[in-house]
């Protein structure tokens, strides 16, 4: 198995009275290959970054049609505008994956039941959507995590945005949690590589970010989110790595 990081997500924002926009927009896209029965693709990138694609997968001598499957973090057109590229991928997304040459669909109960190789687990990593997954895989002895939009360097070094609904804050804080805790190197979405004392420095202020959040929430919040506060908890307690 051999693991390559095609390339970083880019994302340059600006904003008017009523546009935001994004310019130079793509997710990061890698490949878990053996380069012989099996080749994933983690994210797929905006059809902008499409000429970039297929000239780093030529740069591995894979070409499009050998791809086996594409394992997406979520429907965002920036992670999956390239989709149509891949005739013969298995797709998966959340916890389905349809065949490109059959159009079956398949739906799962456990998202973790999916058939991908090379022992890669999707993680439920809610909060940028409802339905974004993570991947976790080990290489070279150190454990990865794909992460999607699940991880924003700039949400820790400043803080999640306010336009964020509660229940959003709370679920994204919990799953980057996790993602901190369980893998050596993450993979984000968008910008660079965390790992090293970048990695320790942002969780920290992950946690700080995340504890100010649970001990300002009202009377009414922690009974609307009684429930997910529970297992917030039961988390922060008990499951660390």
């Amino acid at each position: 198995m051999e693991f390559n990081l095609l390339f970083l997500g880019e994302h340059e924002s600006s904003q008017s009275d009523r546009i935001y926009n994004i310019a130079n927009h793509t997710s990061s896209v890698a490949l878990i290959t053996d380069f012989k029965n099996d080749y994933v693709l983690l994210d797929t990138g905006s059809v902008w970054a499409q000429d970039k694609l297929l000239e780093k997968l030529k740069d591995l001598n894979v070409k499009p049609e050998q791809i086996t499957h594409l394992a997406l973090t979520h429907g965002h057109l920036d992670h999956v505008g390239n989709i149509g590229l891949f005739k013969n991928a298995l797709v998966h997304i959340h916890a389905c994956h349809m065949d490109s040459k059959t159009g079956l669909t398949s739906l799962y109960k456990d998202m973790h039941e999916k058939p991908l190789p090379f022992g890669i687990e999707v993680f439920p990593s809610r909060g940028h959507t409802y339905e974004h997954v993570s991947y976790f895989f080990d290489y070279d002895g150190l454990r990865y995590c794909f992460a999607g939009d699940a991880v924003r360097e700039n949400h820790f070094t400043d803080k999640v945005p306010e336009y964020y609904s509660m229940e959003r804050r709370l679920r994204y804080l919990d799953s980057a949690r996790h993602i901190f805790e369980s893998c050596d190197v993450i993979i984000p979405g968008h910008f660079g590589v965390i790992e090293g004392e970048q990695k320790t420095f942002l969780y920290k202020n992950l946690l700080k970010q995340e504890e100010e959040i649970l001990k300002r929430l009202s009377i009414y919040d922690k009974f609307k989110y009684r429930k997910l506060l529970k297992e917030i908890h039961y988390r922060r307690k008990f499951l660390k790595n």
